[in-house]
């Protein structure tokens, strides 16, 4: 899990990974990412990686 911390929070593009990350839970989000490896859209709802990001938990 550290890692994929790490990866997402590397990013530059920090307001991309947060809108994908509530419109992962969103009840579109299977036509929203409908062209999306589906495993993005499992690593975008791991309750333990959202809880990392959405709280700020950077450098833990």
């Amino acid at each position: 899990m550290r890692f994929h911390l790490w990866r997402m929070r590397d990013q530059p593009f920090a307001d991309v990974c947060h809108a994908a990350l509530h419109k992962a839970v969103s009840e579109n989000a299977d036509a929203i990412f409908v062209d999306t490896d589906p495993h993005v859209l499992a690593l975008l709802r791991d309750e333990e990686l959202r809880a990392l990001l959405l709280n700020g938990a950077v450098g833990q």
